[in-house]
């Protein structure tokens, strides 16, 4: 699917779970829609792939959206503010920095797809010293971030049993991928650190 069709498709699809009808649900399919677009263009730009789980993991979280633009498509929620948006918005900047880090530590290596590079190496610096997959880390606290400062029950539940399991897929096929190209040295730096969450898994 082409880039910007994605971007307008996932922009109307959150905004048409929110009726269309207040700021939160426009700045949702706002944000949605440029998502979308630039995840697209990353993906157009690489080599092509029958991988479904990075498809999984992007309907996951389109899920969270639309979920967030459900659970704020009355005016009357709009009074209510407090400590879940101010702990929502922490959250959501502590993933947000995540992200940019990672991406900075893998550089050209940051790929939308499960895929090998020229001078493919592991990276063990930055995050990546205590966490296998920061990135994936990082969407799960953009994706609660997002449910806490909007509030949305809808968009929780989506993180749990939507997004979580297809990124777990998602990570299983990686390290699978992973082991498969460097063998002993990936198996030992798996052993070294934590998959998603320090200390937890």
């Amino acid at each position: 699917m082409r880039p910007f069709l994605r971007g307008i498709l996932a922009a109307l699809a959150i905004a048409a779970a929110g009726r269309f009808s207040t700021p939160p649900v426009w700045v949702l399919a706002l944000v949605g829609g440029f998502s979308f677009l630039d995840l697209g263009r990353r993906e157009y730009r690489e080599a092509d792939s029958s991988d479904f789980t990075g498809w999984a993991m992007q309907l996951g979280f389109l899920a969270v959206l639309c979920g967030a633009a459900w659970d704020n498509r009355s005016w009357t929620r709009l009074a209510e503010h407090g400590i879940p948006e101010a702990a929502g918005l922490l959250v959501l900047a502590g993933g947000l920095w995540l992200r940019q880090r990672t991406s900075r530590e893998m550089g050209r290596h940051f790929t939308v797809r499960v895929q090998s590079v020229a001078d493919h190496q592991i990276v063990r610096s930055g995050p990546f010293r205590i966490l296998r997959h920061p990135s994936y880390a990082s969407l799960g606290l953009i994706a609660l971030g997002t449910a806490l400062c909007t509030r949305s029950p809808a968009a929780l539940t989506a993180t749990l049993i939507v997004w979580l399991p297809a990124a777990g897929v998602r990570m299983a096929r990686e390290e699978a991928f992973l082991t498969t190209k460097f063998g002993d040295a990936y198996t030992e730096y798996a052993r070294t650190t934590w998959r998603l969450i320090p200390g937890v898994f």
